[in-house]
């Protein structure tokens, strides 16, 4: 039996981005001074070894919040003061609604950086993945930044609600498009700063002129399942309707058309078996929004 892998990546509709607030950079680059923040982040004492920041789930406007990726980045000299071999084990802590910590949902597979071997400006980038990182708007998520030390067992936990970041009020800011928080410059040992962002995707349909979603998209995401045939989409909807499901050849040529009810369940899209691999675009309408797709099939 033939295997058929699906890829279904983003494609904006339109590139609308609007300005972006202070607290939003869509980059790597810039120097550590590019990203200023209206409270100055406390110093991290030597004798504390763990760190807790809380960010808040964006995209207030009934949308759901994917955290992407979580990117590390160490401003410092090579070596610490006290000569330890310091390293930075950074690790992400699911929330209840109301902000606390959930301990027993830490990663499996933190990102443990030495930063003595790290040079000036590196950084490394965690990725989170997506199936159990979907957030309901304004839900608070807490990462957790442990430092560790050769010789040194503290276990000291400062959280502090400095380091909160409030929730983005700019939703319509992106289209499909992928937002960066930046946290506050954290200084330790007065010599390494660490800076930390979290990458945040939602599906939103924008309005340029009022800057506003005019329309809450169900969609929660798409992907391939690698044990189908057909990929699989999952809606977050309480209402009972339906959305309309369309791919088109790049010749612009129909090639399906469906209508899905809207669940909490998964759906799968149902593609002729002899379809063949290639390039497609699907689109899928809710209402009057319209997100548009890229749908790659290989045959194996």
């Amino acid at each position: 039996m033939r295997k058929i892998l699906f890829f279904v990546l983003f494609v904006p509709i339109k590139l609308l981005f609007a300005q972006n607030p202070p607290d939003i950079v869509q980059s790597y680059g810039g120097p550590a001074a590019a990203f200023a923040w209206p409270i100055p982040f406390a110093h991290i004492p030597q004798t504390f070894t763990k760190h807790a920041v809380r960010f808040t789930a964006p995209f207030s406007g009934g949308l759901n919040s994917r955290m992407a990726s979580l990117d590390l980045r160490v401003w410092g000299t090579t070596k610490s003061q006290d000569g330890y071999n310091d390293s930075l084990v950074v690790r992400f802590l699911s929330t209840t609604p109301d902000g606390t910590p959930d301990e027993t949902k830490a990663f499996q597979k933190p990102l443990k950086v030495v930063l003595s071997s790290l040079k000036r400006g590196d950084y490394n980038t965690l990725g989170l993945g997506v199936k159990n990182l979907i957030f309901k708007p304004n839900t608070h998520v807490w990462v957790s930044f442990e430092l560790e030390a050769v010789g040194k067992k503290d276990t000291l936990v400062m959280v502090s609600d400095n380091a909160e970041i409030p929730a983005l009020g700019r939703s319509a800011a992106y289209i499909q498009g992928l937002g960066w928080q930046m946290m506050r410059e954290t200084q330790f040992n007065n010599e390494y700063i660490f800076q930390v962002a979290v990458k945040w995707s939602a599906t939103s349909v924008v309005d340029r002129e009022k800057e506003q979603v005019p329309i809450e998209m169900p969609l929660v995401e798409v992907y391939p399942n690698p044990f189908d045939v057909n990929p699989t989409l999952r809606f977050y909807h309480f209402n009972p309707e339906v959305v309309y499901i369309t791919v088109f050849d790049l010749m612009g040529k129909k090639i399906i058309d469906q209508v899905l009810p809207i669940s909490n369940e998964e759906h799968h899209l149902i593609l002729p078996d002899e379809l063949p691999s290639g390039l497609y675009l699907l689109r899928i309408q809710h209402r009057e929004a319209i997100i548009i797709k890229r749908l790659i099939r290989a045959k194996k």
